[in-house]
């Protein structure tokens, strides 16, 4: 009988205290490789391994371990709590793709991989996100705002991110999807384009033209191109890069949105 994910992650923690919980989660927050490591053998002497699942310890507020190890860049830590999942791939792919709960820090809907895409681009990070994309983690999942971790990456500037993420699902046939990862745009139809131009992420934002081929001219719900992203947030680099980049592509400029630049500066995302 297929239990699906929630009930697959309620089994393999079903024994252990709230208290253990959080305590799993802070270790992997804040403590060394070392202690972690020691906290985790500890749990199994507390708690039947059959139920005991330390990736899918919550710390109470919707988060859990796994989330926390992805954010916090430690291989060492990721690999210790994906191993926990009793030598089942069934069971590690769910764990990898498990979703922040409605929690009040916005990061509702929110993947592990998300946590590590966001990060700043280095070694360690790369690491992270290539372990959880071979451990069965679904790039194409989205959170609540329909944000994707490429777009997370964008966002951040997270440039190695996004070239690992975009690599391993053109080499791979296990993800089936009608639009191409680096193509995907969230619940307002912004594309990774239009949160590098208005992050302020020169790398990320050339990266997705040159070599996403992402379009200059798209709009998003509200009709606002990545250049208007741009000026929009105080970007003149971005701007500036931008404009080349429309030249580059022989992309037409509207120039009729650019025209009040204090307008656009004033309006809200």
């Amino acid at each position: 009988v297929d239990v699906g994910f929630e009930g697959v992650m309620e089994g393999l923690v079903s024994d252990v205290s709230v208290e253990w919980q959080k305590r799993i989660c802070m270790v992997v927050r804040k403590c060394s490789e070392h202690v972690v490591l020691n906290e985790i053998a500890r749990l199994y002497k507390e708690f039947p391994v059959e139920n005991c699942c330390p990736a899918l310890c919550s710390d109470g507020e919707g988060h859990f371990a796994l989330h926390w190890a992805a954010l916090r860049g430690s291989v060492v830590i990721l690999c210790a709590l994906l191993s926990t999942a009793n030598d089942s791939q069934n069971v590690k792919t769910s764990m990898t793709d498990v979703q922040c709960g409605n929690c009040s820090c916005g990061h509702f809907q929110q993947t592990p991989l998300m946590w590590a895409s966001s990060r700043a681009s280095s070694e360690s990070f790369l690491m992270i996100i290539l372990k959880l994309l071979s451990s069965g983690a679904n790039p194409y999942l989205t959170d609540s705002k329909g944000c994707s971790a490429f777009i997370h990456a964008a966002q951040n500037g997270n440039v190695l991110a996004m070239h690992a993420l975009k690599v391993t699902v053109d080499g791979a046939q296990s993800f089936s999807s009608e639009i191409p990862l680096e193509h995907m745009t969230d619940h307002f139809n912004r594309s990774a384009l239009h949160w590098s131009a208005f992050s302020g992420h020169l790398g990320a934002a050339t990266y997705c033209v040159r070599i996403c081929k992402l379009s200059l001219s798209a709009t998003d719900s509200k009709h606002y191109t990545p250049l208007y992203r741009a000026v929009q947030n105080d970007k003149p680099v971005l701007v500036h890069a931008l404009a080349y980049l429309h030249v580059e592509t022989h992309t037409p400029i509207d120039y009729s949105m650019l025209s009040n630049t204090n307008q656009i500066k004033n309006s809200r995302a």
